[in-house]
C-alpha cells in the first residue's frame, strides 16, 4: 500500500515493477512488485532529505532521480532490481532531476538549474545547458508547474529527444500592473535534443 500523497515515480525492468514512496515516517523508499505479484515494501531505503522523483530503466536496471528536498544536489541510483541494496550513487548538480530518458542504453538527466547530464561510466557529466543561471532562474521543481519539466515529459526516437519544456518566467510589478517576460534565449514548447552531435 503506498503511503504518501506525493508522486510516485514507476518503472519496470524485466519482469520487476519499482514504485516510488515516502513511508508514514517520511522515509523515502522504493517498493517492488515480481512477476509472480509478490510485493516488497520498502526494498530500497533512502536518506529522509531525498523524495524518489523519477525511475527510468536500461538494459542494466533502474535509475533511479532523488530530490534533495533542502540546497543539497540530487542524487541518482543505480540499481540492478536483483542486488539486496542499490548498486551505484551519483550526485549531480541541481536539487531535483527533473525528468531522464535512456538513448542507446546511456541514462541522461535533466536538473532544475537547466543542465542535462549524461552518463559517462564512472559518473555523470554536464553535456547540455539551457542557460538559465546567466539570468539566475531556475526551472520549477513542484510538479505540474508550467515552468518545469514532468518527470516523463519527454519522447526518444533514435538519437533524437524531444522535450516538453515549460521556461521560466521573470515577473517584475510596477504599480499595479505585473510584466511577464521570458528568457531571452528560450521559450517554452517542444525542444528537440540531438545526443549525436555530442
Amino acid at each position: 500500500t503506498l503511503t504518501s500523497q506525493t508522486f510516485h515515480p514507476i518503472a519496470r525492468f524485466q519482469r520487476l515493477l519499482a514504485i516510488g514512496d515516502i513511508t508514514s515516517a517520511g522515509v523515502p523508499v522504493i517498493h517492488t512488485i515480481d512477476k509472480d505479484d509478490v510485493g516488497v515494501s520498502s526494498r530500497l531505503v533512502f536518506g529522509a532529505e531525498y523524495i524518489p522523483r523519477l525511475i527510468i530503466t536500461s538494459s542494466n536496471g533502474f535509475w533511479i532521480g532523488l530530490q534533495h528536498q533542502g540546497f543539497g544536489n540530487a542524487k541518482i541510483i543505480a540499481w540492478d532490481g536483483f542486488s539486496l541494496t542499490y548498486n551505484n550513487e551519483y550526485e549531480i548538480e541541481g536539487s531535483a532531476p527533473l525528468t531522464g530518458f535512456i538513448v542507446n542504453d546511456i541514462p541522461y538527466f535533466v536538473t532544475e538549474v537547466g543542465y542535462i547530464f549524461k552518463f559517462i561510466g564512472g559518473g555523470f557529466s554536464k553535456v547540455q545547458d539551457f542557460g538559465l543561471k546567466e539570468n539566475r532562474q531556475t526551472f520549477s521543481t513542484v510538479i505540474g508547474e508550467e515552468t518545469g519539466m514532468v518527470p516523463y515529459g519527454n519522447h526518444v526516437e533514435g538519437d533524437i529527444v524531444y522535450l516538453n519544456i515549460g521556461m521560466p518566467m521573470v515577473e517584475s510589478d510596477v504599480g499595479a500592473t505585473t510584466f511577464r517576460g521570458g528568457v531571452r534565449r528560450g521559450r517554452s514548447g517542444i525542444w528537440i535534443f540531438n545526443t549525436k552531435t555530442l
